[in-house]
């Protein structure tokens, strides 16, 4: 037996040193691979053969696929032993193998020589269908794993040691550590963040050496002995490692009180770097174990009723999961799958790649192609891409976590960039649908509200499939409702997501019309159900337990998806105000209920005509065989396909023809509704028909292509059902019932519910409001003025000393815990500036106030022109504010303000003053939503901006004189922008008005203070004014100085410090 190699003397004691030690397996390991591979490449090579034999590839002779198989063997043993030692256990042998084989044939290049074109392809190409290759190499290699078993699982043991043993070379994955450090800091909210992060930084190293000296202790002698653990000891001697390596650290560090047990953090960072293997929390984490979002998770705490929807759709849709992915991803970019790219194409066309090079290739390319998707998306759609990244950063909740770093730390566990992690590749053309729903699960698992199996959307039905079919009766219908529930269920899902968007009258008219409607179509679908039943003659009671209850289901949900459809853009219409929205309703409701008769009407043509036929056959008992099914196809399959299809297209049909009315015939009639908004938010008709995530990609849609989606679900339907039909024969079927009007009762709900359901939505609904508990100076418990001794001087009075005022009095309760803030603002010709003065001593300072007691302050403040603190009074408006905080006996805090101005010498109409628009403002510059340095969106700008919430509709004003010099989105419903110049007003060049409904200007037009320029509108996060502020850059003007009320900077109200600050009228 060999001895262990001697150990030379150390100096300081390093992990790295320690881990050198391990070296002693390399030896083993290059020799058991030998042999095994051996063992491994015949085999292999004969099943690759079969595979590849069944491709279509340019391999015309035996000979050459017999040598392709042999390359591809060969290249399977390699990355199979390289990645065993990421194995968690030997479960996961079988697809190692299987992974393996799948990318060496594909990227082979007698089977695919151009890797480019299998990767842009839009479809698979026969030769690279990586799916369907896997599920070959599965069964192909579960043989040779079941008979190399041990040999393999050695492998695995002795390849992960050899790995530990490299750790000598390099530095131990610095980058893992500092994403798993900003992780648990972030996800604690630890205090002093930065600080905090250094220290489990420092930390890591330690508990590395601790590690490294109790796992070779442990191994070292056993292999030194030639005896190799099996997986699962090694894995338990690495498990104890670890656990004993954090409490020696522990140990020695001390935990201080109100401290964070730091074992988290250890344990993962140690898990993803190899050192101990990945538990099923951290594996759900970064994206590759079972866990899926519940429908509930990112809809806690949202913030508003938009982000509630988005949260929903985040859970449960997979298409708004990769667009929330796409919006993280596309922010930033890799370098190093950048460069690796650049560098084998460089070396492409100096020489061929080896088979590891194209393998190196196809997966760098792959996942460029994916950021090149993301940032495509982000360009492409930039105002969803706000909203998205808006609602990941708004909810406190969700703020917790590092939505970026994570979005990547995804994708890198997908493309087995952990050393500790092995995972099946992701086929090329399902990265960007597998990678975001694994991403969504597993930020589900950080936020500890997720749900154990593969979920990727929420599904409606199932409910059909339960009952039994006895007959070909009942074997119909559930094949009917099987297509019916999922698809008409799904969409009413989404269509409620939908009306989230639209604020609370949308809502209402959706869940309005959709009752009415789906009580209708309840009772309709049972009468029908009831009558299906009657056709299974003695088995009637046995098959009405199936079809009444089930049909009941189906024109619920038929009737009810009209209704709603009508129900929503009529209760949006009424209460914003858009004519083109109610006609969209009415129309839609009118075509739905026209296109259902007449579909019921074709399809129950056909059905007599197939009644002829059947009674035709019916005279022998064989003719009967082939006649009954006739019979019951035409009423029980094409007159509800018939139905179902004309409701959907009438409803398309109709919805658009209200469009048009609303958009053009209303407004060519002079505008008969009193100026209304012709438009409604992201709602295309053609996503009228779409699935529950339609919702988000309206705009996107035709009417005529979602008439086409709609239509094309049905007909795939109508095989199923038939197979069900004809799969079912076996009891002798009545050929009645040729004139059973089993479609048309469901078209009723569309009628009731547009002449009677719909108004009321508008009638007890009114559009999202904001609350605040500020209001104007005079408010229910307290009143507040301010004054000054002189409104106006001339610039030769400077210096000039001014006296202010301040008269606060209580009202009918005492007034506890006060505080007084004062401020200045100047808006000049030469300079904007604000200024703090310090009223106290010079006024009482006080905390309390009795009821019906005032309170009067006084103080002087000297007007003069500083060149030290650039302070330049001439041609200046100064505005003096005073913000009073309390809290009334038996009430809330309650915030409110009072201000003077004084005019110096000839201010500058072009410097902005005032108020825009009314409503709370919710987030000021340096927000952290999407203001601050390091926002997504605006990386290391940051943003001198405010976002002003009154309401979609709310009036918008210019708050100076200056000319239009372009209007950006001019097409886009509810998030429009004007861009006014600024001339003679500092360093301020540029004032932006953002998410508007309406324009009330035009490019180049002049403006002056006051004007009404546009009206509040919605960008998909919620209805509110971005009020912005460009200079030379955003940090040569400050905003602050340009409003009557300072707002804290930083200040948003998803986080803290809040806002605090209402807008009430009057403005400008």
């Amino acid at each position: 037996m060999p001895a262990p190699p001697s150990t030379p003397p150390r100096g300081r004691v390093t992990a790295e040193g320690v881990f050198a030690e391990l070296a002693v397996v390399k030896p083993q390991l290059e020799k058991h691979q030998q042999i095994l591979a051996s063992k491994l490449i015949p085999p292999l090579a004969e099943r690759a053969k079969n595979i590849i034999s069944g491709l279509k590839t340019d391999i015309k002779s035996e000979q050459t696929l017999e040598q392709v198989a042999s390359e591809v063997a060969t290249e399977t043993v390699r990355q199979s032993f390289e990645n065993l030692g990421k194995l968690q256990d030997k479960a996961q042998i079988p697809q190692v193998l299987a992974d393996s084989l799948t990318s060496s044939i594909v990227t082979h290049p007698n089977v695919n020589f151009d890797l480019d074109k299998v990767i842009e392809a839009k479809k698979p190409l026969p030769s690279a269908d990586e799916e369907k290759i896997y599920k070959k190499a599965q069964k192909e290699v579960a043989e040779i794993a079941k008979d190399q078993a041990t040999d393999l699982e050695k492998a695995a043991v002795l390849q992960h040691l050899a790995s530990l043993a490299d750790q000598s070379a390099k530095d131990i994955a610095p980058q893992i550590v500092e994403e798993e450090a900003a992780n648990f800091v972030r996800e604690n909210d630890l205090p002093d963040p930065e600080n905090a992060k250094a220290t489990l930084k420092g930390r890591f190293p330690g508990y590395t050496l601790n590690f490294a000296q109790i796992l070779t202790k442990e191994i070292v002698p056993q292999i030194s002995e030639g005896n190799v653990p099996t997986l699962a000891q090694y894995q338990q001697a690495r498990t104890q490692a670890a656990d004993r390596a954090i409490s020696t650290l522990k140990a020695n560090i001390g935990a201080g009180e109100g401290q964070p047990d730091i074992s988290p953090f250890l344990h993962s960072a140690s898990q993803l770097v190899g050192f101990e293997p990945a538990s099923a929390d951290t594996l759900r984490k970064i994206g590759v174990g079972d866990a899926s979002p519940k429908i509930s998770t990112f809809a806690r705490s949202p913030g508003s009723v938009a982000n509630f929807g988005i949260g929903i759709a985040l859970a449960t849709h997979p298409g708004t999961q990769r667009e929330g992915f796409f919006s993280l991803i596309s922010g930033k970019t890799s370098q190093k799958i950048t460069q690796q790219l650049q560098s084998l194409k460089t070396t492409a066309r100096k020489r061929a790649l080896t088979f590891r090079e194209r393998k190196d290739y196809y997966k760098a390319a792959e996942q460029q192609q994916l950021i090149s998707q993301s940032q495509s998306f982000g360009q492409k759609q930039a105002v969803k891409k706000s909203g998205l990244v808006s609602t990941f950063l708004r909810a406190p909740m969700l703020a917790r976590l590092d939505w970026v770093n994570n979005s990547w730390q995804t994708v890198t566990a997908n493309s087995n960039g952990y050393s500790g992690v092995f995972v099946p590749s992701i086929p090329a053309r399902r990265m960007a649908s597998i990678m975001p729903t694994r991403f969504f699960g597993g930020q589900a698992a950080r936020l500890g509200n997720f749900a154990k199996g593969a979920q990727s959307a929420v599904k409606v039905g199932g409910l059909a499939g339960k009952f039994a079919p006895p007959a070909l009766i009942i074997g119909a219908s559930v094949g009917m409702l099987k297509k019916i529930i999922p698809t008409v269920g799904g969409y009413i899902f989404g269509l409620m997501l939908k009306a989230l968007f639209l604020g609370k009258a949308a809502l209402a008219g959706a869940m309005i019309g959709g009752a009415v409607g789906g009580a209708v179509g309840l009772g309709a679908g049972a009468f029908i159900g009831f009558q299906l039943a009657l056709l299974c003659g003695p088995l009637a009671v046995a098959c009405g337990i199936a079809t009444v209850p089930a049909f009941a289901i189906g024109g619920g949900l038929i009737g009810g998806a009209i209704g709603a459809t009508a129900g929503m853009l009529i209760g949006y219409g009424l209460a914003s105000g858009s004519t083109t929205a109610v006609s969209m309703g009415v129309g839609a409701g009118i075509g739905g209920t026209a296109g259902g008769i007449g579909g019921f009407m074709l399809g129950n043509t056909i059905a007599v005509g197939l009644d002829a036929i059947a009674a035709a056959l019916c005279s022998t008992v064989i003719g009967c065989l082939i006649g009954a099914p006739l019979a019951v196809f035409g009423h029980f399959v094409v007159v509800p396909f018939f139905t179902v299809l004309g409701a959907a297209v009438g409803t398309a049909i109709g919805a658009y023809v209200g469009y048009l009315v609303g958009h053009y015939v209303i407004p060519a009639f002079g505008n008969f509704f009193g100026g209304l908004s012709f438009s409604i938010p992201g709602f295309g008709v053609g996503g009228l028909f779409g699935t529950a995530g339609s919702f988000l990609t309206g705009l996107g849609s035709t009417i005529w292509g979602g008439m086409i989606s709609a239509g094309g679900g049905i007909f795939g339907g109508l095989s199923s059902i038939g197979g069900a039909l004809f799969g079912g024969l076996g009891s002798g079927s009545t050929v009645g019932l040729a004139a059973l009007s089993v479609g048309g009762a469901f078209t009723i709900p569309a009628a009731i519910t547009i002449f009677v359901g719909i108004p009321i939505a508008a009638t007890f609904f009114n559009p999202d409001q904001n609350n605040s508990q500020l209001v104007g100076g005079n408010n229910e418990f307290f009143s507040v003025t301010k004054s000054a001794n002189v409104s106006s001087l001339q610039n030769t009075d400077l210096p000039k000393t001014v006296t202010f005022t301040i008269h606060l009095e209580a009202k009918d309760k005492n007034l506890t815990a006060i505080q007084i803030s004062d401020q200045i603002n100047v808006t000049g010709r030469y300079a904007s500036f604000s200024q703090t003065p310090n009223i106290f001593p010079r006024c009482t300072q006080i905390s309390t106030l009795a009821a019906g007691q005032p309170w009067d302050c006084q103080f002087d403040f000297e007007i003069i022109n500083s060149q030290a603190h650039n302070y330049n009074y001439n041609d200046s408006q100064l505005i003096n504010t005073v913000t009073i905080k309390a809290t009334p006996e038996g009430a809330s805090q309650i915030q409110d303000s009072a201000a003077a101005a004084i005019t110096i010498g000839n201010p500058p109409a072009s410097c902005p003053r005032g108020w825009p628009t009314t409503g709370d403002i919710t987030q000021g510059p340096e927000g952290i939503s999407s203001h601050d340095e390091e926002s997504i969106l605006y990386p290391g700008i940051g943003m001198e901006a405010l976002d002003i919430a009154g309401g979609i509709g709310v009036p918008v004003y210019a708050t100076f004189n200056g000319t239009v010099i372009n209007i950006n989105r001019p097409d886009s419903p509810l998030n429009k922008i004007i861009n006014i110049a600024v001339t003679g007003c500092g360093n301020l060049q540029l004032v932006s008005y953002i998410h508007l409904r309406d324009v009330n200007v035009s490019d180049g037009s002049p403006i002056a203070f006051g004007d009404l320029i546009g009206t509040q509108g919605n960008p998909g996060t919620g209805a509110h004014l971005h009020y912005q502020f460009n200079g030379d850059n955003n940090r040569s003007v400050n905003i602050i100085d340009y409003i009557p009320i300072s707002v804290p900077r930083n200040c948003d109200d998803s986080s803290t410090p809040t806002c605090d600050v209402n807008i009430s009228p009057p403005v400008p």
